[in-house]
């Protein structure tokens, strides 16, 4: 294994006013879908089996069923293929579209494991929140595969910062589960698209990626996913020396972010926006309701971070505390994959183009931080 350096780390939500709490039903809602998750035998091995039953899942039992089928999905496409990748996407998208069909003998179990979960959610959902939970993800899945066929092709290069986000906004589930979360929430379109909350879903977006990205960074680098990550992509087009300092990059980033999500939500607290759109109380309620959604999931996956054993195996209490993790050293890049990396360096291919069509009329915008 390579030599590794200890790196003080910074406390990205040291200023976000939502705390970690955890639902008193929690111990029950994890049993359940440790059951549910083992009735379909997707680990052939009691050390993968034994990492899943680790997984400290945040929610009640929807949405803890949610983050397992996540984490079975990015298991399987890890390893998978673009034929793969595209089979799996097609399968689940066909589960979640037709709740009521019986799935094919022999088909692998995720589509059986996205059915049962999406059956048993569609009661508990609004039909407006049910269309943005099929919509966001739909473009989960669909980057996933964008992904690994860049992976697995042999042509993964090093993607700029404008480009990463165009894919990882969606792979990183996070619409998915902020349209969860919505639950029996019925916010009108305009309000919903409304700038102000478009801008809040991508900060958040943003920021739990940020932290992801370095809690997750030596398990992608020993995985050698480690060019689709933001440390090195911030490390490689800033010219910085090290792990360290695109750490210290994207926690002043970070901090940025934290900023302008809380001034938005301020001036919406505030009546400012309300009085300009002419919001009802029950719209401004939900909305209210919604921000409160978004504020939740930036500290829960934070605390994910922590809790499960994904990334920092049982070292994450004394991470959290310390705030200190061996890094592994910055990757060695052949300069072929350096193609199109660094500022304004855009690629023009026909994927990266379209997803930034889809990315525009889904309102996910994308600002990149300059000096």
């Amino acid at each position: 294994m390579e030599s590794t350096e200890m790196i003080k780390l910074p406390d990205f939500l040291a200023n976000w006013p939502w705390k970690r709490e955890l639902s008193p039903h929690y111990k029950i809602v994890k049993a359940e879908t440790d059951a549910w998750v083992r009735t379909f035998g997707f680990f052939k091995d009691a050390k993968s089996q034994d990492a899943f039953d680790r997984v400290q899942t945040h929610q009640l039992r929807m949405a803890s069923d949610f983050i397992a089928l996540l984490y079975v999905y990015d298991e399987y496409t890890d390893v998978a293929d673009e034929q793969e990748a595209q089979r799996l996407d097609q399968i689940v998208l066909d589960a979640m579209h037709n709740p009521d069909k019986s799935r094919p003998a022999g088909e692998n179990p995720l589509g059986e494991q996205a059915r049962q979960f999406w059956t048993r959610a569609i009661p508990h959902l609004s039909q407006t929140s049910q269309g943005h939970f099929l919509v966001t993800f739909e473009k989960y899945v669909d980057s996933v595969v964008v992904q690994t066929r860049d992976r697995r092709s042999g042509n993964e290069r090093l993607l700029s910062f404008d480009e990463y986000w165009v894919i990882r906004q969606w792979n990183s589930a996070c619409p998915a589960c902020f349209a969860l979360a919505e639950l029996d929430l019925d916010m009108p379109d305009a309000v919903y698209r409304h700038p102000m909350l478009e801008r809040l879903r991508m900060i958040a977006v943003q920021m739990i990626v940020a932290s992801n990205d370095v809690y997750s960074y030596n398990v992608e680098v020993l995985r050698g996913m480690g060019l689709f990550n933001l440390v090195t992509i911030i490390m490689y087009e800033h010219g910085l020396e090290s792990t360290k300092q695109a750490i210290a990059w994207i926690d002043e980033w970070n901090g940025e972010l934290l900023v302008e999500f809380l001034d938005i939500r301020d001036k919406i607290m505030g009546g400012e926006v309300t009085a300009r759109e002419s919001w009802s109380e029950e719209t401004l309620r939900q909305v209210k309701q919604y921000i409160g959604i978004l504020g939740c999931w930036v500290r829960a996956n934070e605390e994910w971070n922590f809790e499960s054993h994904r990334y920092l195996g049982t070292d994450g209490p004394r991470v959290r505390r310390e705030r200190t993790l061996a890094m592994m050293p910055e990757i060695e890049i052949n300069p072929k994959v350096l193609v199109g990396c660094g500022p304004g360096n855009g690629n023009d291919s026909k994927r990266i183009r379209q997803l930034m069509d889809e990315t525009a009329v889904a309102g996910m915008q994308i600002t990149t931080k300059t000096f």
